[in-house]
């Protein structure tokens, strides 16, 4: 898988020259929560850049660069993420999109897209996201894609809000 195109993004495989732009979106506490601590790192933001383009090119579930194509620079990763929920594998989304780009619909079209991807693309049927319960702007936007809180997870210890197309 090598792009996803929206109306106005590209999201495509992370390279390491994004590193400057992904500083920001790389320091969100939601997305650590995830990726782990070192991803904020140099040397663990490089590591995860490689490994999510490989991820990205194997079989179209990794974390992309969102790229605004008429400013010319990367706003933010968005992707698919697989983890375990209670002994179950599953894929959720994950979207960071850097703070001085928020508030201009960019995280909404980039999960349309990883929707669009995931249904049509990998035959995922049902787009799922784990959300911090006091996240209210990702809990927001999980409603404005379509997603509704489904039930209260533990994901590695902490309590989450897995959220789900009905």
């Amino acid at each position: 898988m090598n792009a996803l195109e929206t109306k106005r993004l590209l999201l495509r495989p992370p390279m390491l020259n994004d590193l400057e732009d992904l500083a920001a979106a790389l320091r969100e506490p939601a997305l650590l929560a995830f990726l782990g601590d070192e991803a904020a790192t140099g040397d663990g933001a490089r590591a995860l850049i490689v490994r999510e383009s490989a991820a990205c090119a194997r079989d179209g579930i990794g974390l992309y660069s969102v790229v605004d194509p008429d400013r010319g620079h990367v706003v933010g990763l968005c992707g698919l993420r697989r983890t375990d929920l209670g002994g179950a594998a599953t894929i959720i989304a994950l979207c960071a999109i850097d703070p001085d780009h928020r508030r201009k619909g960019y995280a909404a079209e980039a999960l349309e897209a990883l929707r669009r991807h995931a249904a049509s693309g990998l035959g995922i049927g049902s787009l799922r996201a784990l959300i911090d319960p006091g996240n209210s702007a990702a809990l927001g936007l999980a409603r404005k894609t379509g997603l509704t809180a489904r039930t209260e997870v533990d994901a590695d210890g902490r309590s989450m809000i897995l959220c789900a197309a009905p």
